[in-house]
């Protein structure tokens, strides 16, 4: 099969731990800054989906082996993908004509620091899982001797 036990477990985290970020992102946005509420919500919930998908793609590189392992920076295309993708993302939140065609505004420290709590939260839960899959694995080769 395409999508083995291990990718469907691996699905199944990363779905529960995006809509986690992502919603707890547009809640804590809404009542930040009074009148312009949804706007910072959608902005913030934007911002973190996004940012943690960039990230996770780090993790993403191997179903088994943390991204330690591999290396953070042993893709030089990748850092160039992520980085680009981060500029036109600040582009979009920063950019006043940007702004109105993605219905984005633009955010101060305080959103940033919050996100910041929230973005990374899938790549490490998927470093998490990565690492109970290796020690089931291992467990299951020792057991077939």
């Amino acid at each position: 099969p395409i999508i083995n036990q291990d990718m469907r477990i691996g699905m199944v985290i990363q779905t529960i731990a995006k809509t986690t970020a992502t919603l707890l992102a547009f809640v804590m946005g809404h009542p930040m800054r009074p009148g312009d509420g949804l706007e910072l919500a959608l902005s913030m919930a934007f911002v973190t989906l996004s940012f943690s998908e960039l990230l996770r793609a780090y993790t993403s590189r191997s179903e088994l082996y943390s991204l330690f392992k591999i290396g953070v920076f042993s893709n030089k295309y990748m850092q160039y993908a992520v980085f680009t993708s981060i500029a036109l993302l600040m582009l979009v939140v920063y950019l006043p004509f940007l702004q109105s065609i993605f219905d984005t505004t633009a955010l101060d420290i305080t959103p940033w620091l919050y996100m910041a709590l929230l973005i990374p939260l899938p790549a490490m839960l998927d470093e998490l899982t990565k690492l109970y899959l290796r020690r089931h694995h291992q467990r299951e080769w020792q057991a077939q001797g």
